[in-house]
Order: C-alpha cells, then sequence, then structure tokens
C-alpha cells in the first residue's frame, strides 16, 4: 500500500517559533491582495484528520515516480480566499518534479479551511501544506 502523509503540524509550529509571526506581508494574486503572515494558523474546517484522509483520497502517486522509486516532501504554496476556499496552489519546493502535478491536483480538491484573521479581520492568506510521497518497505 502506498502511503503518503502530511504534516501539518510543522506548518503550525513554524509559525508559532517566528519571532515575525504576526507582522503583515502583502503579496497580490489575480488583483487580489492576501496575507502571508497571518495571526490565525489555517485550520481545515472538517479537522486535521480529515485534512490527511481528503489528501490521501485525493493524491495519485505517479506511476513514473514509483517505478524510479521517488520519495520526498513537496512543499505546496496554498492561497485561500477570505471565505476558506482553495483559490490557487503553486509549487513552493520540490525535490522531484514528477511528484509537483499529484500533490498540487491534491490541495486543490481540498474543502474549506477557516478562515484567516489578520489583527482581527478576515482576509486572504497564503500558507505551505507539506505533502509528503513515502513508498511502502
Amino acid at each position: 500500500m502506498l502511503s503518503i502523509f502530511i504534516s501539518v503540524t510543522t506548518l503550525i509550529n513554524a509559525q508559532q517559533n517566528d519571532p515575525k509571526f504576526g507582522t503583515i506581508k502583502v503579496r497580490k494574486y489575480a488583483e487580489q491582495k492576501f496575507f502571508i503572515e497571518i495571526d490565525q494558523v489555517p485550520r481545515y474546517v472538517d479537522g486535521p484528520n480529515a485534512l490527511l484522509d481528503d489528501i490521501q483520497r485525493g493524491i495519485n502517486y505517479p506511476e513514473s515516480a514509483i517505478s524510479q522509486e521517488l520519495e520526498g516532501t513537496i512543499m505546496v504554496a496554498v492561497i485561500t480566499d477570505k471565505f476558506g476556499n482553495v483559490i490557487n496552489t503553486s509549487i513552493h519546493s520540490s525535490p522531484h518534479k514528477s511528484l509537483n502535478a499529484a500533490a498540487m491536483a491534491a490541495a486543490k480538491l481540498l474543502k474549506k479551511f477557516e478562515p484567516h484573521l489578520e489583527k482581527g479581520q478576515v482576509v486572504p492568506a497564503k500558507f505551505i501544506l507539506p505533502v509528503k510521497f513515502i513508498l511502502p518497505l
């Protein structure tokens, strides 16, 4: 059985330990501003277990990657609108290009995240979602 894991706690811990966490950095996507450092860490509406389940259901380990025995963690940049809907994904970093499309496709299928807050206001946001590909033993 092929396994795909996601580490949301890594994202949460990194943001909580960052001394600049909470400062505002604004970027634009399709003429819409979004915040890349936010007060509230993104939470999947259905909870962390559902996030894992939805990623695992939505991802297909590419046959070419399996035959080449490729593994690794793809860091998918996810942009959500102010309602928590995923509106765009891109690759932040990746050890193997052949895994990128599978990781992005799974992220695009995710349901809603709780809206992000910046200074008490609901805002669009960007965060990094690590998707780990592991071959069976």
